[in-house]
């Protein structure tokens, strides 16, 4: 858990954000090892559904179930005080309120870590990710417009959160380049206040 001193008597809680292949995944779960936490990721919950449901389920609806699931089990660690860390490609305006409003009823602190790269750098992840075939087909990823995926990273689409905890006015946005785990970790235990933004390029 995170120290006591960090806003006594809520629930504090990591949420990983950022555009897919920025390396959300790797450190969270990292993250999660290192704090001796319980880790949700909604990655692992499409691959289970892709496995289980029939062929003909479009994107779109594995997208909203396991963004539905992926909220109901935010809440129940929050409804019993657990600490957690969260990982997705969370989507400012589509995503805050729910996460709000969670942190709200449950007197929840969120601690956000931000990925991101250079757009061009992500692109090609994505397309070594495509090569490699290490994800199930169902994913769609060959059929994914890379002119689209780079577009919605310029445009913010992967931007992160406003859910409090960060936002400037509160401590301010510190910015982290290429900070390796250790690092990373220690900062994050160190830091006993109201929330922080972090942001890894």
């Amino acid at each position: 858990h995170l120290p006591d001193g960090y806003v006594k008597g809520k629930t504090k809680y990591i949420i990983v954000t950022g555009p897919a292949c920025a390396g959300k995944t790797l450190y969270g779960g990292w993250l999660a090892d290192k704090l001796r936490l319980p880790f949700l990721r909604r990655d692992g919950m499409v691959d289970i559904l892709l496995h289980h449901m029939p062929a003909r389920t479009t994107r779109a609806r594995y997208r909203s179930a396991t963004y539905a699931i992926l909220f109901f089990l935010l809440e129940t660690y929050f409804r019993h005080h657990q600490s957690l860390v969260i990982e997705s490609g969370f989507h400012p305006g589509e995503h805050e309120d729910p996460l709000r409003n969670l942190q709200k009823r449950y007197r929840a602190v969120p601690i956000q870590v931000h990925f991101s790269a250079d757009p061009d750098i992500l692109v090609e992840r994505f397309r070594q990710r495509v090569s490699s075939s290490i994800r199930h087909a169902g994913w769609g990823d060959k059929n994914v417009n890379l002119s689209v995926f780079r577009r919605k990273v310029v445009q913010g689409q992967y931007d992160p959160l406003h859910i409090g905890g960060g936002e400037i006015g509160s401590c301010g946005q510190i910015e982290i380049v290429v900070l390796p785990p250790p690092a990373l970790l220690r900062f994050l235990c160190g830091f006993a206040r109201n929330g922080a933004y972090f942001r890894m390029q």
